[in-house]
């Protein structure tokens, strides 16, 4: 049950981040999303009312002593290697997931999607979401809102979905500037959140942002 888990909650957010371009319908103002196969959609409405003020800081946890740094762009993520199994995917250069992570022995998973081409904060996100339509048309934004974690401004996004009968809840932290952008993603399944969610949170908050 754990692989077929994983299997199948990677894919909603394996996809490559920038296969989708932005544009802005002059008419209506709208913003819409060029999909892959050429067509447009419109892109999701703003969900609640997302505010830039910073809603909550945070650091990363004390017993996180091992840092697992990108050669890719600009991040590391410090983690408890006694809770968290990690493994990197730097051998497949196609693959624009970098890290993934499982705590030991559960069924809480994490994974890190870099690119070295900065965009826009509102577009990284509105297109991770589209991503998570796409695999789950169901899918909802939960929360959505600004956290400052080790020094440095992130979006964090709460969303949760069906795919093929199993409901699953994504926590994660977007994160662009001019070294590239980044998504950090922890998931697991929508009736294990209450379970995992310390965990998840704990690993999110070891992200660190490096100078370069």
């Amino acid at each position: 049950m754990q692989k077929n888990l994983l299997l199948i909650l990677f894919i909603v957010t394996c996809s490559h981040v920038f296969s989708q371009q932005t544009a802005v319908v002059k008419k209506t103002g709208k913003e819409v999303l060029l999909m892959e196969d050429g067509t447009w959609i419109y892109a999701p409405e703003e969900q609640g009312n997302t505010s830039s003020e910073i809603a909550a800081i945070y650091s990363k946890p004390k017993d996180a002593k091992y840092v697992m740094e990108s050669k890719r762009i600009n991040y590391g993520i410090w983690l408890n290697k006694n809770k968290w199994i990690c493994s990197d995917t730097e051998k497949d250069q196609t693959n624009p997931t970098e890290f993934k992570f499982r705590l030991m022995g559960e069924d809480a998973y994490a994974m890190t999607i870099a690119e070295r081409i900065e965009v826009q904060i509102d577009t990284l996100v509105k297109i991770a979401f589209q991503n998570a339509v796409d695999a789950a048309p169901d899918v909802k934004l939960i929360k959505d809102e600004w956290r400052k974690v080790n020094g440095v401004d992130l979006r964090f996004l709460q969303m949760e979905g069906t795919i093929s009968g199993i409901r699953f809840v994504y926590l994660g932290y977007y994160y662009s500037d001019k070294n590239g952008s980044l998504q950090f993603l922890t998931y697991t399944s929508s009736n294990l959140l209450a379970r995992y969610r310390s965990e998840m949170e704990s690993l999110l908050n070891g992200l660190v942002i490096m100078d370069k």
